[in-house]
């Protein structure tokens, strides 16, 4: 069978673009979209001090109209523990998602599009929230989550300098770089790059690449692929 190597369409290359510069934001953007969702100074967000540990319970604190859709909530909660060392791990699993250890902020995007913003000491700020309901929802589903980061840092460690440099790099052209580049159209996709995009926005698994999984010769790419597209908790 002949194998048509096709280039990166131009539609394909601007899609890229688009997630790679929302992927590259600077940390002055990041602290802007975390001070306009959560609401609060600098001050509020780190003078609380909570012993690190398995969060259990939360408490929401506050109430408020969403600037973004006034039809809807944002919210400011609190957790009952440090969460600080849980953050790098929800980093590596939760793939629509930002952090920094400077800050110790972690914000990542539900399939809602409900904004999550994650600080170490336990206070969780949401905005574009649908009501009060689906904020306890989230809250509940967030303290299951680092109750499972919490359990992975028990049993593994902390993440990898690499593993987590590897993350921070994560765009299009390194998941292509690192696909069979046959084109083949098993996924579902007419080209490897259209994939590599899909698969970082979500839409797409790694396991629908057939060769990928399936031939040898590409074990040591799909390991690497592995660690940053599946799963860790």
């Amino acid at each position: 069978m002949k194998i048509l190597l096709v280039a990166p369409k131009r539609e394909e290359l601007k899609y890229a673009r688009k997630i790679g510069e929302e992927m590259a934001l600077t940390m002055k953007d990041f602290q802007v979209r975390v001070v306009e969702v959560s609401n609060l100074d600098k001050e509020e967000i780190y003078s609380l001090k909570v012993a690190k540990g398995k969060p259990s319970t939360y408490k929401i604190e506050r109430i408020l109209p969403c600037i973004a859709d006034s039809s809807k909530i944002r919210f400011i909660a609190q957790l009952d523990a440090n969460v600080e060392d849980l953050l790098p791990i929800l980093y590596l699993h939760l793939k629509r998602s930002n952090y920094l250890e400077a800050l110790d902020v972690l914000t990542f995007t539900t399939d809602k599009e409900e904004m999550i913003t994650i600080y170490g000491n336990g206070r969780v700020c949401a905005g574009k929230v649908k009501d009060e309901n689906r904020a306890k929802e989230i809250l509940l589903k967030l303290i299951d989550l680092l109750s499972k980061a919490y359990d992975y840092l028990s049993r593994h460690g902390p993440p990898s300098v690499e593993m987590l440099e590897a993350r921070r790099k994560l765009n299009p052209n390194t998941v292509y770089n690192n696909l069979p580049k046959l084109n083949c159209e098993k996924c579902g996709e007419k080209s490897c790059f259209t994939f590599a995009i899909k698969l970082i926005s979500g839409e797409k698994k790694l396991l629908e690449c057939k060769p990928l999984i399936e031939e040898e010769k590409y074990r040591k790419n799909r390991e690497l692929l592995e660690k940053l597209f599946n799963p860790l908790l």
